[in-house]
């Protein structure tokens, strides 16, 4: 009636859709009816502190963390790596929290908090100044309002869209100059150059 006790899980090597992510080592405790998880993975710089109740309903609540993590190692992983080298600079921070019940997964609470960026995409700077928020809450996802510059285009975009996807408004507003977007145009191009201006 009163489960008590520690482990450790290690997996030497993680793959994604058959890309490695490295190694992930796991801490595990089991005290007072919750499961604590303390995971870390090296290699792309997460971190996992989760607690799980293992009697109904199975509450669960935790935070994990990306730290100055690579972007374009991120991108490998997800598939989404470019093929030339050098061609995405950048690192990205953020954590994620969440709390719920896994009787009641739609009701589940996130939030997510994305520190500053500033990356090169194809020589095209890419800056979010004040960071970004996004929380997931009562069936809803609430983008709070982000400015992004690319290139030479200042953008904003921010809103409120219901999980179903059946209601929502999300607003993009952009102004600036197109041709500092030229360098990813060039790629798109099938021969030859291409150049955008407006």
């Amino acid at each position: 009636t009163d489960l008590g006790g520690e482990a450790t899980l290690t997996i030497g090597s993680v793959e994604i859709n058959g890309r490695g992510a490295g190694g992930v080592i796991a801490d595990l405790t089991l005290a007072a009816g919750t499961v604590r998880v303390q995971a870390r993975a090296p290699n792309v710089k997460m971190t996992l502190d989760a607690a799980v109740g293992i009697e109904d309903p199975n509450r669960f609540d935790g935070k994990g963390t990306v730290a100055d993590s690579d972007i374009d190692t991120l991108l490998g992983i997800a598939g989404l790596a470019a093929a030339d080298a050098g061609a995405v600079r950048g690192r990205v921070s953020s954590s994620i929290a969440f709390k719920g019940d896994l009787r009641h997964l739609p009701a589940t609470t996130v939030t997510l908090d994305v520190s500053p960026i500033d990356a090169t995409v194809f020589v095209v700077p890419i800056a979010i100044g004040r960071g970004l928020r996004a929380s997931v809450a009562d069936g809803r996802v609430q983008v709070d309002n982000t400015g992004i510059a690319v290139g030479g285009l200042a953008m904003s975009l921010g809103g409120t869209l219901a999980t179903d996807r059946s209601t929502g408004k999300l607003l993009l507003d952009v102004e600036g100059d197109l041709g500092s977007l030229t360098p990813w145009l060039n790629r798109l191009g099938v021969s030859g150059d291409v150049a955008g201006a407006g």
